[in-house]
């Protein structure tokens, strides 16, 4: 437990502190459903032929959810003063120790304060493709400033430890992100593979169409008790 010698005033009751958690709970719910409905969507061996046939369709759906997550990822890390913030939240807990976070320890602290310092060159990547092209349009040149997918990812994953860190040790609960996510994949992958299916449909010849029609409606008879249609 942390030493109350080393707790400071935060000026933020228990009460707002959980409720700023489960605030940036939601925007991070948003961020990682998001991303994995992005993940699915890129045009892998597997599913890239489906994708790339519709491409006039998935490629700005790709780049609407990418512009999504970023957002959704700035808002973590928001400086502004009135702006709800995982960085803030951090900050507030050292501050108001065993006030707001009575089951965490000094090292506790240092440790999570540590593991958002280690996200600050990616922090600074989001934030400069928020301010020059997602929320705002830049007159000067886009910096190129590279996002890759896999730190996109590692981030999401640690910013929901932290905020689980924060979470336990202020009340002992914490949230379970991995069925959203599992279930988005699925859905996603569902939608996909239904198109796939329609295109291997519609590439068979008509004579095979009208076989696999027959063999549906004798297998939907025999399933009521009637049996395939009979000659005479």
């Amino acid at each position: 437990m942390i030493s109350s010698a080393h707790d400071q005033p935060s000026g933020m009751a228990p009460e707002e502190f959980k409720r700023q958690l489960a605030e940036l709970s939601r925007v991070v719910f948003a961020a990682s459903n998001y991303f994995v409905i992005w993940k699915a969507l890129w045009p892998t061996e597997e599913a890239g032929e489906t994708i790339n046939r519709h491409a006039h369709f998935f490629s700005p759906v790709r780049n609407a959810l990418r512009g999504m997550v970023l957002i959704e990822l700035a808002k973590m890390f928001d400086g502004d003063a009135n702006a709800i913030s995982l960085t803030k939240l951090v900050a507030t807990a050292r501050r108001g120790g065993s006030r707001l976070v009575p089951n965490s320890t000094n090292d506790d602290m240092r440790r999570l304060a540590r593991q958002l310092d280690q996200y600050n060159d990616l922090r600074n990547r989001i934030k400069q493709m928020r301010d020059q092209h997602l929320a705002h349009l830049d007159p000067s040149p886009l910096v190129h400033a590279p996002l890759p997918l896999g730190e996109i990812e590692a981030l999401i994953a640690g910013v929901q430890a932290m905020l689980n860190d924060l979470s336990r040790w202020h009340d002992q609960s914490i949230t379970a992100y991995v069925f959203q996510e599992r279930d988005s994949a699925r859905a996603t992958g569902y939608v996909v593979g239904v198109l796939k299916k329609e295109a291997a449909w519609l590439q068979r010849s008509p004579h095979e169409k009208t076989a696999k029609y027959l063999m549906e409606v004798w297998a939907d008879a025999e399933a009521i008790g009637h049996g395939p249609p009979t000659d005479g």
